[in-house]
């Protein structure tokens, strides 16, 4: 670990609708934390405070906004202020309001993929041939969208020839 980060969650402001709502915050897509949930407000107010250990390499930080509807027992992302890592030193110290993005399923990417791999020398007709077989064993905290997921792995090989 290279540091130790310290954050304030303060609040959000002028959501679409009253609605119950919680924030999460996420390190390269990992929840580091999450705030309690504000019941039926268009202006959470969180003020909460956390302290974290901050790996050297990381690329994004990134606070999310939650709604949570009790009846589905669902959750729908209303937005997500990210920072890269390069632009947390702009921020240090200073207490501003960030906008809102949109967060779009198809591009945001979360999970883990536990992945073997095998290369091996085989003999052949022609001589020894290196073979490599690549085994996708399972994945992990995979994003919902929609309330779904139907995920695929794709393996592709490069070689210099």
């Amino acid at each position: 670990m290279i540091a130790v980060g310290n954050f304030i969650l303060g609040e959000a402001k002028n959501l679409p609708s009253q609605r119950d709502v919680y924030a999460s915050v996420k390190l390269d897509q990992e929840e580091i934390y999450r705030t309690a949930v504000k019941e039926k407000t268009q202006s959470p107010f969180w003020s909460e405070d956390f302290t974290f250990d901050v790996p050297r390499e990381f690329h994004t930080l990134a606070f999310y906004v939650y709604e949570k509807d009790r009846l589905k027992r669902s959750e729908n992302i209303l937005g997500k202020v990210p920072f890269r890592k390069d632009e947390l030193k702009q921020c240090e110290g200073k207490d501003r309001w960030f906008p809102l993005v949109n967060v779009d399923a198809d591009t945001e990417v979360q999970g883990k993929v536990h992945v073997e791999i095998k290369p091996s020398d085989v003999l052949g007709e022609d001589g020894i041939v290196s073979k490599l077989s690549v085994s996708v064993l399972e994945a992990s905290g995979l994003s919902i969208a929609n309330g779904q997921c139907d995920p695929y792995a794709q393996v592709t090989l490069i070689s210099p020839s």
